[in-house]
């Protein structure tokens, strides 16, 4: 959960794309770059595999945590709406198509750093995927 979150894609290929994220919440932020490959086409509802590396600040400052992260999952299309425009003043309606909207399910395995700061003596976590895997 965060109050602000800033993504970008820069679409590779039609089945891969490398991401990154900032978010921030409201005693500290994350940052997290990853790596996607879909084994279907990505516009179309298909599974995918995702790596990342991520670091956050929690609290104080003395709360951090960093490490990687690799995330199998589905990505599922809801929908691809189209929409109507004109380039010129009274010239033609031109018909488009939205970009994708989807929804990502899986799991992410994190290995956290050394030198996070973590409750107790783990060192790795499972945790619920999101789109951008980030702690």
């Amino acid at each position: 959960m965060s109050f602000f979150d800033f993504s970008a894609i820069m679409n590779l290929s039609l089945k891969s794309e490398i991401y990154t994220s900032f978010s921030y919440v409201i005693f500290g932020g994350g940052l997290g770059i990853g790596y996607k490959y879909y084994l279907g086409n990505k516009s179309e509802s298909s599974q995918f595999i995702s790596a990342s590396a991520h670091y956050s600040i929690l609290g104080d400052g003395y709360q951090h945590f960093y490490g990687i992260s690799i995330s199998p999952g589905y990505c599922i299309k809801l929908k691809n709406n189209t929409y109507a425009k004109r380039e010129v003043f009274a010239g033609p309606l031109i018909v488009k198509e939205y970009k994708k909207t989807s929804m990502n399910i899986g799991l992410s395995f994190t290995y956290m750093g050394d030198h996070s700061y973590v409750h107790g003596s783990f060192a790795h976590a499972i945790r619920m995927c999101t789109d951008f895997p980030y702690v």
